[in-house]
């Protein structure tokens, strides 16, 4: 009897929607640790122990209607949510917002013979993120166990000639977004040199919430009297790989119009916002689509400003 050795392998893959918001509020920024509780992250996972096992025995009978003597297993995944935004089915988009699926292995080996067996979603579940108590004190995100396959059990029925290893590979691919919080100064007169109220040029305190993706920095200058500069730089901070999936077909594509691409809205309250670096905009100049490379992007917004000496977040 020969041994089948399984290597077990997580992969967490993000189809993102990465959202910089500035909106109104107070004159004081709140620290990262006060607005978010921040990380790098937005879901994490990991195989239950011996689910799959690091080794099962091949069937001594080596025939595929004979699976009495194969040892039957099954993989399960714990995902958790460790970022900040919830993942809900309900959003009103038509995309799966959590598949969690396996590769690495021919199905039909461990008498698998529906592929689809092998995929499912969170269903009706939001998988809620991570959020705080009035407190202050962090409340953990939500946990869901994924077992493999949908139906039945893996069996190895084959009989091997020598021991043989097969990798297990799990994959999440999941809809994330990103909340980024900074202020801008807007003055009667950007142009005026002698004012004290606020500066209308240089960088600006960001924080982020917790997400693979984060606004790095922000940077503000003065474009005229009523025009302000505002440059973002955004990166991706977690691990897995970046998708724009919009519909079903292109959730977590390889495809060049999808892959290292995010959805990025910049919202002011102020009107009279518009973005240059953007990609695919609509009637909304203040929102698109930005390409990162080497995993990071930088795209400017020339923000219109009201006459008042003001800050806004």
């Amino acid at each position: 009897m020969r041994k089948v050795i399984i290597l077990a392998i997580l992969i967490a893959v993000a189809f993102s929607v990465s959202a910089c918001t500035n909106k109104q509020g107070g004159t004081t920024l709140p620290s990262s640790t006060a607005a978010f509780i921040g990380g790098t992250q937005g879901l994490t996972m990991q195989f239950v122990a011996n689910a799959p096992p690091d080794e099962v025995t091949d069937n001594p009978t080596g025939k595929a209607d004979d699976v009495t003597q194969a040892f039957p297993f099954e993989a399960r995944v714990i995902v958790e949510n460790v970022g900040e935004a919830d993942i809900d089915v309900n959003d009103g988009s038509k995309t799966k917002n959590l598949e969690v699926k396996m590769s690495g292995f021919y199905p039909g080996d461990f008498n698998v013979k529906d592929n689809s067996k092998l995929a499912t979603t969170n269903g009706a579940q939001i998988i809620n993120g991570v959020k705080k108590d009035p407190d202050g004190n962090k409340i953990r995100g939500g946990v869901k166990d994924f077992s493999f396959p949908t139906e039945s059990v893996f069996t190895f029925y084959k009989k091997l000639q020598g021991n043989q290893q097969f990798p297990f590979r799990a994959e999440a691919c999941y809809k994330y977004s990103t909340t980024a919080l900074a202020q801008i100064c807007t003055l009667e007169k950007l142009t005026d040199k002698t004012n004290t109220f606020c500066n209308p040029t240089g960088s600006k305190p960001v924080s982020n919430s917790g997400a693979p993706v984060h606004v790095i920095s922000m940077t503000q200058s003065v474009g005229g009297q009523n025009k302000a500069i505002l440059n973002f730089k955004v990166k991706q901070v977690g691990q897995g790989q970046i998708f724009l999936g919009n519909t079903p077909t292109d959730r977590c594509s390889s495809a060049f119009q999808n892959k290292d691409r995010i959805k990025v809205t910049v919202t002011t309250e102020i009107q009279g916002t518009e973005c240059l670096g953007l990609l695919n905009q609509g009637v909304n100049k203040a929102s698109g689509e930005l390409l990162l490379t080497n995993g990071e992007g930088e795209f400017t917004c020339v923000q219109s400003t009201p006459d008042i000496d003001s800050i806004k977040n």
